[in-house]
């Protein structure tokens, strides 16, 4: 049977910390805009992990990479230098075509831009806000696929070593609806608060107490009152009803199996 490989275009750039990229979730590689202009050399250093590399080819400005890649040590060394200026345009780019087997995971260890020492990656971080001492998870896809997977600490996160590119960032909680965010990283750190809110916080003050259940019990019996219809539907069938006041009635009560949100077969209707 003919072996399947997949293609990953590697991107070089100058921010801060570490990466690893799957090979089947392709990245494009800009050259940072800071060498154009300059007679420009590449050197790096990746390690290899859950499969194999077969090639290697890349372009940094009509000059190839020189590679290595040392499979009892799992290390692939990547060398190119460019001995014209590089010309003006942004539109420029220089990438790396790596062949590997299906499941490889590259991490780039160490970058070296024209002798010098430079950094890998970008931070995406912020601000949580939220209601108790739940863990909060945090994850930053493109294309679907989770590309960093990180827990709050305390009321704060960060995620280091982010490729420049367009981002989801998905926040979630238990007892919290979960919270999606567009990002976008481009030659600088990202700084993205984000909001959880409460299942059950029909008020929207970020707590779920006794003042949810007495607004939603007002609301129900026809009293002028405002509720979140989204933190209120404690049982998360799309509707608010009566049975949702219940549900957070007894939540606060302390009955037993009775969680928000709220899960037919742990808790029996009564």
């Amino acid at each position: 049977m003919m072996k399947k490989y997949l293609i990953l275009f590697m991107t070089i750039l100058i921010c801060a910390g570490g990466v690893s990229v799957r090979a089947q979730d392709p990245e494009q590689i800009l050259i940072p805009p800071c060498w154009y202009g300059e007679a420009y050399s590449v050197d790096c250093v990746y390690s290899v992990s859950g499969g194999g590399i077969d090639s290697v080819s890349s372009l940094l400005n009509g000059c190839y990479f020189d590679w290595n890649y040392l499979s009892e040590e799992n290390i692939l060394l990547a060398a190119a230098a460019s001995a014209e200026p590089l010309p003006d345009p942004l539109q420029t780019e220089a990438y790396m075509s790596v062949t590997a087997s299906p499941g490889t995971v590259l991490t780039l260890l160490s970058l070296r831009i024209n002798g010098k020492e430079a950094a890998v990656g970008h931070t995406v971080s912020g601000n949580v806000t939220s209601f108790g001492t739940d863990t909060v998870t945090v994850c930053l896809l493109k294309n679907d696929a989770v590309i960093h997977q990180t827990e709050a600490s305390g009321e704060s996160y960060r995620i280091s070593a982010v490729l420049p590119g367009e981002y989801v960032l998905r926040v979630s909680k238990n007892g919290h609806l979960p919270s999606e965010y567009s990002v976008t990283v481009n030659g600088a750190d990202v700084v993205q608060d984000v909001t959880l809110r409460p299942i059950g916080d029909a008020n929207a003050d970020f707590l779920v107490n006794a003042d949810d259940a007495f607004l939603m019990k007002r609301f129900f019996a026809g009293y002028e009152a405002v509720i979140d219809t989204e933190t209120a539907d404690t049982d998360r069938d799309g509707a608010v009803t009566r049975r949702d006041a219940m549900i957070l009635e007894r939540y606060l009560a302390g009955w037993e199996r009775y969680s928000l949100p709220y899960c037919p077969e742990n808790a029996p209707d009564a």
